[in-house]
């Protein structure tokens, strides 16, 4: 986000409100800044899932475009969202991971990978720099938790908070650091099951405009990347004017429109009292 921001700068003629950027030696990296963090309390962890860990399957690299879907909810569906998400005791982003596993069961599969990326900035208080600092999260559901969505979506909320710690995110890094890969073919097979999931969704939240913008920055698109792993998808969303805007790469042609439905009926009637 500070790339884009530097580069509107740029062309909206404000080099000369940019602060200088002072030169800097190549910023430490995660693993390292990970270990100096204090000890906390041992948690428990919950019994090990070897389906969440079960490898994704690369496919060969084909060189062609991939193909790009896009879709924006409506300022009021937005905020409504939001609304609806903090009387629910969830995130938006929680939300959006119900909404997808929803379409996916309704499409029938019966049980749906979901991953998270998360700022290790923000999660863990490293320093910003340009440079590697983030870490995956991966949560599941299964069929029947479609049935409910805002308690799919609370469960998505508190996996992601407990995987969001500290002292979770150190754990996972000294794993990594005490087996890292001596070759290519290693590295390639510890990340796909590192990244195995039926759907990534990067969410940067809320993006703010740069106080020296004059209009240069009218909507905001991503993140985006393409993968090698067979049938995974990804989605990067990204909140700017007061409107969520949600992009996929080598789209389900329903995705986007049907989570855009479901989230509007999730917010559009609020779920009866129960009996």
């Amino acid at each position: 986000m500070r790339v884009v921001t530097d580069l509107v700068a740029a062309l909206d003629g404000d080099e000369e409100d940019a602060e200088p950027i002072p030169e800097q030696d190549v910023p430490p990296p995660q693993e390292v800044l990970l270990r100096a963090l204090a000890a906390a309390p041992p948690t428990v962890d919950p019994p090990p899932d070897e389906l969440m860990n079960a490898p994704g399957e690369l496919t060969r690299f084909s060189g062609r475009a991939p193909h790009v879907s896009a879709l924006a909810l409506r300022r009021g569906l937005t905020a409504g969202l939001v609304t609806r998400c903090r009387a629910e005791g969830a995130s938006v982003h929680a939300a959006l991971c119900a909404a997808a596993c929803t379409v996916f069961h309704r499409a029938g599969r019966p049980r749906v990978r979901v991953l998270s990326p998360v700022d290790l900035r923000r999660a863990t208080g490293l320093p910003d720099a340009v440079a590697n600092r983030f870490a995956g999260a991966r949560t599941a559901s299964g069929a029947s938790q479609a049935e409910d969505f805002w308690g799919l979506a609370r469960h998505h909320h508190k996996a992601l908070a407990r995987l969001r710690t500290p002292q979770v995110l150190k754990t996972g890094s000294e794993a990594l650091a005490q087996q890292p890969p001596a070759t290519p073919e290693e590295a390639e097979a510890m990340m796909t099951v590192a990244t195995a999931a039926d759907i990534q969704i990067t969410n940067p939240g809320v993006v703010q405009t740069p106080a020296h913008d004059r209009g240069c920055l009218t909507a905001l698109w991503g993140p985006a990347q393409t993968t090698r792993l067979r049938g995974g998808h990804v989605l990067g969303v990204a909140t700017h004017g007061g409107r969520l805007r949600m992009t996929e790469l080598d789209p389900v042609a329903v995705l986007l429109p049907d989570m855009v439905a479901v989230l509007a009926r999730q917010c559009a009637e609020p779920d009866p009292p129960s009996s």
